[in-house]
């Protein structure tokens, strides 16, 4: 049993930070609680939402687009 829980005490030691990067989309072994500059995390958000919105506004062109052609016939 000894050996059992020192084995699981290792591998949640070397898991945690591991899952950590993972999570924040980081390279497996880098430090994962390092902080990003506050340029980068502001760059980061403003791709991730220029992204949606355009996704969003794509779907609503593609609706509207349908709303006319199903008026026109």
């Amino acid at each position: 049993m000894k050996p059992f829980i020192a084995g699981l005490l290792i591998g949640l030691i070397v898991a945690f930070p591991l899952g950590m990067n993972v999570g924040k989309g980081n390279p497996v072994f880098s430090n994962p609680f390092a902080n990003k500059p506050l340029s980068e995390q502001i760059g980061d958000a403003a791709k991730s939402a220029s992204e949606k919105l355009k996704e969003k506004t794509g779907e609503l062109m593609q609706n509207a687009e349908d709303a006319v052609n199903e008026a026109a016939e």
